[in-house]
């Protein structure tokens, strides 16, 4: 009987001790999932030109808004407090990298067809929280908001 049990406890310990040792597949596909969202940017779209309206009058709001059009089509209107930073310019990927990627920001262009190429730039250097203006600055005019 006591070999028995001491075969009975041995087999208990082992297999308890294989459950510690064997890391769950779930967890695993879990920290996977985790790992590949942290590398993707969050919160890149497009927005609609009310919202982004919306946003810009926030007073607590922080964003940086930049003007991707070229530096004469930004002085004759922009949207107030924008930054002129035209993607056409040399020099526009260098410059990317000295901004904060975690700031919240808005780009537009024209139509919103530049806007997209500047996105997609900011997205291949890691940049999160950046929205474009659809329809761009055509949009912000048929929607009769004001320019500076």
């Amino acid at each position: 009987m006591r070999y028995l049990f001491l075969g009975l406890l041995s087999l208990t310990l082992s297999s308890c001790s294989a459950l510690l040792h064997t890391p769950p597949q779930i967890s695993a596909a879990r920290l996977q999932a985790q790992q590949n969202h942290q590398l993707q940017p969050r919160a890149v779209t497009s927005i609609p030109v009310d919202e982004a309206r919306r946003w810009l009058a926030n007073p607590k709001a922080q964003w940086l808004l930049l003007d991707l059009r070229d530096a004469s089509a930004y002085q004759q209107g922009h949207l107030s407090h924008a930054v002129s930073m035209p993607l056409i310019e040399p020099g526009f990927s260098e410059k990317l990298l000295n901004m904060n990627r975690h700031q919240p920001t808005i780009i537009y262009s024209q139509t919103g067809q530049r806007s997209q190429v500047g996105l997609e730039t900011m997205r291949s250097l890691g940049f999160r929280n950046v929205y474009t203006i659809k329809g761009g600055l055509n949009a912000w005019l048929d929607a009769g908001y004001p320019l500076n």
